[in-house]
């Protein structure tokens, strides 16, 4: 099996094929109630997700985590979403995948990519949408954990457009890595032997792009009966937060020295994307916001030269000034 192990993982990662993984665990010091199947506050959207029991994180011997990157080279990492876990319908979207990161460092501009792939009896199939996450919008504080009181999230993958629920009724739902120098991310699970069902719904994509189970049964898995923190929204009627045009905002001082309040108001609970970009089209910060009515969001530019920037908040934009 894939060897873990629980001391710090070294800062560079290769991408040496290896017989046996193995598993060891590093605490979580944050937790919350759980649930396989949850109606979130916003009308029409429904949060998946299979973690239940206790969050870990897995750190593999050889350096990375096992829901991450590590020194087999896994490409990717994911979860399986089926009329056995919940799923309703396929009249509906797939509107977000939300996810819970227990470790991140790295170039803060590296991305991890939130993806959903079609099923292929019983594997992962052909990818169905894909966004891409920079570290930098990933906070691993334990006290700015974003939950709705069952499921909690770090950040968040919006899918523009929505992916259509598959007529099988199955998906899969999870993370890409890329290897560079110094960078590693990985996923929270829970511990080993919270989630039964784990040899047939958590799977990862080796560095030979074949898909294996986390528990096979022989000696080339990791052998962990654990769930990803990875949480796809549904949207059965069409009517999610992240299209609604019920969110109202404005932003002051504006111009400013490079803070920014941003008062936001909306009908309905959720969750909604913040971008800021420069004038040429890069992104300067990206991050989710959980909104409940009224919320107040403080973003800083201050480390940023003084000029033009264009906030958008779920499609809506408007022009900052940084003086």
């Amino acid at each position: 099996m894939k060897k873990l192990y629980i001391l710090a993982i070294a800062a560079t990662l290769t991408i040496t094929a290896f017989a046996q993984r193995a598993s060891n665990q590093a605490p979580v010091s944050f937790d919350f109630d759980k649930s396989t199947h949850v109606s979130n506050k916003a009308v029409g959207d429904t949060i998946y997700g299979h973690l239940g029991g206790t969050p870990t994180v897995y750190i593999s011997t050889g350096g990375g985590y096992v829901g991450g990157q590590n020194e087999y080279g896994d490409l990717s990492k994911m979860q399986k979403f089926d009329a056995s876990h919940g799923l309703t319908s396929t009249n509906g979207t797939i509107e977000n995948l939300l996810l819970w990161f227990g470790h991140v460092e790295g170039n803060p501009a590296s991305t991890i990519k939130a993806t959903i792939w079609a099923d292929n009896a019983g594997s992962p199939g052909n990818i169905l949408g894909t966004v891409a996450i920079p570290y930098q919008a990933i906070d691993t504080v334990g006290a700015n954990l974003m939950t709705n009181g069952i499921v909690g999230w770090n950040a968040v993958g919006t899918f523009s457009p929505a992916i259509a629920i598959p007529a099988s009724q199955v998906f899969w739902a999870g993370i890409e890595v890329t290897y560079a120098p110094g960078d590693t991310v990985g996923l929270i699970t829970n511990t080993d032997g919270d989630f039964a069902d784990a040899v047939t719904h958590t799977y990862e994509e080796w560095s030979d792009n074949s898909f294996v189970s986390f528990n096979d049964g022989t000696t080339n898995s990791w052998q962990l009966d654990v769930a990803l923190a990875a949480f796809p929204v549904m949207n059965y009627n069409g009517v999610g937060i992240e299209e609604s045009n019920t969110l109202k905002f404005n932003v002051y001082p504006n111009p400013s020295d490079g803070l920014f309040n941003i008062n936001l108001a909306s009908e309905n609970s959720g969750i909604v994307n913040l971008s800021v970009k420069n004038v040429v089209g890069q992104t300067v910060l990206n991050k989710t916001v959980a909104v409940s009515g009224q919320t107040k969001e403080t973003i800083s530019l201050v480390d940023y030269s003084s000029g033009i920037y264009f906030l958008t908040i779920d499609n809506q934009t408007v022009k900052l000034i940084v003086e």
